[in-house]
């Protein structure tokens, strides 16, 4: 199996101005023997970091992220130049010529003048030495500082053209993802102003507006559905799941699983290394009876894979082995997958593993009667039966999280509305409106049923089969307005709780258990659930 990681990449050359004096007829510019054009970067002083704007709504920006602030001030002491676009095809493929079959794949980057992808960090470092080796000029990637000030240009705004971008600047592909696109802009006539259809898939580059400094198309990353995980002795593992991130031979696909550990309570890390060939993890990570560990991550055909390593993380297998589904199962039926995307997975007493996943199409939901999908493997993952749980089916900007209890019950923590609706072919349709959520029932301190909507927890004392303890997540008092997953904002009230998110569970040694949805952290302990709202 061969991976390959996806990544767009500038490089700097910081050869002083007296060397190029002798070769670059204007001191500002110089274009290289393969065709790279690179810019002078003068020194000078800028804010580094997040920078709140007045200017933007609060809806649209919630301030910088934590690893970006305080802003503090950089001074970037002497001359480097950076290239103008990021390295291109025809560019790359001048050192590595066997990298050209892995244009177009995952239907990107297929002209000369596109930028190049599938090529992770290490082989750009080696790009960089080679040019340095062609040139007789030092050429490397750029430092986070660098990157940052190139960026900038002198500004302090959201975007280096100011806090908005202009008309037609951001393109949306509705092929590509089409349920997130129909799910946000259900009409695509009426596609707000900053943005444009365009589903060529291209990446060639320049063919945005340049900053200040003349740089053109500054890229960045999205690292989708990160896990981390504590061993119980020292060791933390940290595993990343991405879509459009690793190509894979066995997929057919870009995507991939990557872990990295750190026995220094993550103050240093390993390199981290690709472990499977599926996407996004499922924040499902435990050790089992026999002292195996077990992450989980999205698979095909909307199935949830699992990895096992019987060494302490040196070493991972999949136990489906390559089966896949022939014709989907549903209740009743078995598979060489857990049913159902973004699964929770616990062990029981008896050593079995059970797990409930996420079936966004109704024809599948169907086949479990409109509830989440149940899965339980009795040899550790290679074989797993399908049943029908009691708990309500759950669909897009939801994730489930299953935790078994130092106690001893499971706990699964859900929603119990899905937030969009989709015809019998699975496209989305729009968001579900209040009137037409079916919430569910509970009861309060005095014994009084009440019907809540939103997040809930829920225990089950024996094995998955019943799941008697339900509670609403709310603290209750007057209603308020909170933030959940994209910035989207909700009421919540005694009767309210958080609609949707992507959940993670963990149990802390003094008992106390800690949920995280996208925005929110929620901490209480078993007893807690057990008394009514």
């Amino acid at each position: 199996m061969e991976n390959r990681k996806l990544v767009t990449w500038m490089i700097v050359t910081s050869v002083s101005g007296v060397v190029f004096a002798q070769t670059v007829r204007d001191g500002k510019t110089f274009t290289n023997s393969i065709g790279l054009k690179m810019i002078r970067i003068e020194p000078g002083t800028f804010l580094m970091g997040g920078t709140p704007s007045a200017s933007l709504r609060s809806e649209d920006y919630q301030g910088p992220d934590w690893d970006e602030s305080p802003p503090h001030r950089v001074t970037m002491s002497g001359v480097f130049h950076m290239g103008f676009t990021q390295v291109i095809n025809a560019q790359h493929e001048q050192f590595d010529p066997s990298h050209r079959p892995f244009r177009g794949r995952g239907g990107v980057s297929k002209a000369d003048d596109e930028a190049v992808v599938l090529v992770d960090w290490d082989e750009a470092d080696r790009f960089c030495h080679w040019l340095s080796e062609r040139e007789y000029r030092p050429y490397r990637l750029p430092t986070e500082a660098e990157w940052e000030y190139a960026c900038r240009a002198g500004t302090a705004t959201m975007f280096h053209m100011g806090d908005e971008l202009p008309d037609g600047f951001q393109k949306i592909n509705p092929e590509v993802g089409p349920s997130h696109c129909s799910f946000w802009f259900p009409d695509k006539s009426h596609l707000p102003a900053v943005y444009r259809i365009d589903d060529s898939g291209s990446l060639r580059v320049a063919q945005t507006l340049p900053n200040a400094w003349s740089l053109f198309d500054i890229p960045d990353r999205n690292d989708h559905g990160p896990a981390i995980w504590w061993d119980g002795v020292q060791t933390l593992y940290h595993i990343n799941g991405n879509y459009g991130g690793l190509w894979s031979e066995e997929t057919g696909a870009m995507m991939g699983l990557i872990m990295r550990t750190s026995t220094g309570d993550g103050a240093t890390w390993s390199p981290a290394r690709q472990i499977g060939a599926y996407g996004q993890v499922s924040v499902a990570t435990l050790k089992t009876q026999e002292g195996y560990l077990i992450i989980s991550a999205d698979g095909p055909d909307s199935t949830t894979a699992i990895y096992i390593s019987k060494d302490g993380g040196t070493t991972w297998t999949d136990p489906a082995d390559g089966r896949t589904m022939r014709e989907y199962a549903g209740a009743g039926g078995t598979g060489p997958r857990i049913s159902g995307i973004h699964a929770g997975i616990v062990q029981l007493e008896d050593g079995r593993l059970l797990a409930l996943g996420r079936h966004d199409h109704p024809g599948r939901q169907e086949r479990f009667n409109g509830r989440a999908p149940t899965s339980i493997s009795s040899d550790l993952g290679r074989t797993w039966t399908y049943s029908v749980s009691e708990l309500p089916a759950i669909s897009s900007s939801q994730r489930p999280a299953l935790l078994k209890v130092k106690e001893g019950p499971l706990l699964y923590c859900s929603f119990m509305d899905m937030v969009t609706k989709r015809d019998k072919d699975g496209k989305v349709l729009g968001s579900l409106k209040p009137q037409e959520k079916k919430g569910m029932r509970f009861y309060d301190s005095a014994g009084n049923e009440f019907v809540g909507y939103g997040l809930y927890a829920a225990l089950s004392y024996d094995e998955g089969r019943t799941w008697p303890t339900r509670k609403l997540m709310t603290p209750g008092g007057p209603p308020c307005d909170q933030t959940s997953i994209d910035n989207s904002t909700f009421r919540l009230s005694a009767t309210n709780a958080e609609p949707c998110g992507y959940l993670a569970l963990c149990q802390a040694r003094d008992g106390v258990i800690h949920l995280i949805s996208s925005k929110l952290h929620y901490s209480f302990n078993l007893v807690g659930l057990k008394v009514p709202a």
